[in-house]
C-alpha cells in the first residue's frame, strides 16, 4: 500500500488547546475550592472567606489569600508563648488583663490538603 498524502495542522491549534486546558484548569480549580471551603474549620468565618482562586492563564493558585493564620490552621502549631503587643490583652471571660498566654498548641487540619489531592475524575 503506497500513495502520498499529506497532514496539514490548523493554524489555531495551538490557541485551541490553550483554550481547554485553561477551561480544564478553571473547572478543577473551583472543584477544590469547593472541597476547601466544605473542610475548613469555622470560628468566625474568616478563613473561609478568604479562600479563593488566583487565575493567569494557565497557571492557577487556590487556598488563603489575606488571613495570616491559615496556615497555623492548615499544618498546626506547637506549644508557644503569646506575648501582648500592647500592655496586655483580655479577651471575654478572661479573669483579668494578661501580658502573655501559654498557647497549648493546635492539631493540623490539612483541609487544603485534602481538597487539593482529592481524585478528581475529569
Amino acid at each position: 500500500m503506497s500513495g502520498d498524502f499529506k497532514i496539514v495542522m490548523n493554524p489555531g491549534w495551538r490557541k485551541w488547546f490553550e483554550d481547554q486546558a485553561e477551561d480544564y484548569l478553571e473547572d478543577t480549580c473551583e472543584a477544590v475550592l469547593e472541597d476547601m471551603k466544605r473542610e475548613c474549620p469555622v470560628n468566625t468565618g474568616r478563613l473561609r472567606d478568604s479562600l479563593d482562586i488566583r487565575m493567569d492563564g494557565l497557571e492557577a493558585k487556590v487556598g488563603s489569600f489575606g488571613v495570616d493564620y491559615a496556615y497555623a490552621v492548615e499544618n498546626g502549631t506547637r506549644p508557644h508563648t503569646i506575648k501582648a503587643k500592647g500592655k496586655a490583652m483580655s479577651w471575654p471571660d478572661a479573669e483579668h488583663p494578661v501580658t502573655e498566654v501559654n498557647h497549648p498548641g493546635q492539631q493540623a487540619t490539612h483541609f487544603m490538603r485534602r481538597a487539593t489531592y482529592k481524585s478528581r475524575g475529569h
